[in-house]
């Protein structure tokens, strides 16, 4: 977590000489490109939060899902801003196998997806061209999870049922990029892609415990330029 946090604080060091070393002209020039976006697409679980045959790490058994993103980002210089972004991801939990190293095959039913909402700020950099602005972020802030609910079903039908709640708030990064392809003066197509990563901390009904996140979000949508 520490190492986390001192990285994106020297990342935003960084990024906040390059934008006083900018003249005043190029900063004029740069807010005309500030924008505000919306972008919906899919998200994807990977490592030990997507699919595995494991159920002894705590694993997510996390399927590809949907999220959407709002981003609003001011350059205030030739190259470089800041932004802020705020999203929601949802994955559906693969029941099969996570039932998969259960003795007595049980069936999970009525499950809920992973839910996860985040809101996060940091540097931006651009490379305007004439027809495409490509944009690269490094963004951290807090993530709120909540893990799956479901019932679980044995063949001699007992149940037993897992309830999830809120975690706490925990720290997370996201690396990504926007293409935004311009459509008028006003309006731009995006194509986002974020890789999200943080250790939530989980709290259910009796116990707590890190769960591991990892995310590759692709989102498609429209850009809003501001003068």
């Amino acid at each position: 977590m520490c190492k986390k946090i001192f990285l994106l604080l020297v990342v935003s060091i960084s990024f906040t000489h390059l934008l006083a070393a900018q003249q005043h002209t190029d900063s004029l020039k740069a807010n005309k490109r500030s924008y505000i976006s919306l972008g919906l697409g899919i998200s994807r679980g990977v490592g030990k939060f997507g699919q595995s045959a494991s159920v002894s790490q705590r694993d997510g058994f996390a399927l590809t899902g949907l999220n959407i993103q709002l981003e609003r980002v001011v350059f205030g210089s030739h190259n470089a801003g800041f932004g802020l972004t705020a999203g929601r991801f949802t994955n559906a939990l693969d029941g099969d196998m996570y039932v998969s190293g259960f003795s007595g095959n049980p069936k999970v039913s009525d499950a809920k997806p992973w839910r996860t909402l985040y809101l996060m700020t940091g540097p931006y950099i651009t490379i305007p061209t004439r027809y495409i602005d490509i944009d690269f972020k490094c963004v951290g802030g807090f993530l709120f999870v909540k893990r799956p609910s479901f019932t679980l079903t044995y063949p001699d039908q007992s149940h037993s049922y897992y309830t999830s709640s809120s975690s706490k708030a925990s720290f997370g990064l996201n690396m990504g990029s926007n293409i935004r392809l311009k459509m008028s003066d006003k309006t731009q197509f995006k194509i986002g892609i974020d890789y999200i990563t943080s250790t939530a901390n989980i709290k259910d009904d009796n116990y707590s415990f890190k769960q591991k996140l990892n995310v590759f979000n692709i989102s498609w949508g429209l850009v809003f330029l501001m003068n």
